[in-house]
């Protein structure tokens, strides 16, 4: 029976378990992702016209940010790596930046002074800078 049957004690349950555990599709979105960022930072490395296509990014969410900054440290060394790690920490700061600008902004709007004015991008700055807080920015 695939050892899912019944009747044999914590078998199935400890089966089922090291399924839930681990998944085909997941480990091979994972393992090429860790390949892109690799080549991300090989790039930056290697290839003069990838660094301002690196900068020109609208943001990079938390755990993207974290492994570029990662593997920036595995592959460039002392060296590279600093330069590597403030680009990737200017994209992050910008977009932190433009988020802090549309939340207080937002705020305002609440204030009646401020009640004619327009919105401009800020209407759903607090669901952003949540969602880039808590590295859901990918989800709509």
């Amino acid at each position: 029976d695939g050892g899912f049957g019944g009747g044999q004690g914590n078998k199935p349950i400890k089966r089922i378990g090291e399924l839930e555990s681990t998944c085909y599709v997941c480990e091979r979105i994972s393992r090429n992702f860790e390949n892109m960022v690799d080549t991300a930072v090989y790039l930056w490395q290697t290839d003069e016209e990838f660094a301002p296509k690196l900068k020109a990014q609208p943001y990079f969410c938390l755990p993207h940010y974290r492994k570029l900054l990662s593997y920036g440290q595995r592959r460039l060394g002392k060296r590279l790596q600093p330069e590597f790690a403030k680009q990737c920490s200017a994209v992050v700061e910008k977009y932190m930046d433009e988020l802090r600008e549309d939340v207080s902004w937002f705020c305002k709007k609440f204030d009646y002074r401020y009640e004619a004015e327009p919105w401009y991008n800020s209407k759903d700055a607090v669901e952003r800078a949540f969602k880039f807080l808590r590295s859901d920015l990918h989800n709509k």
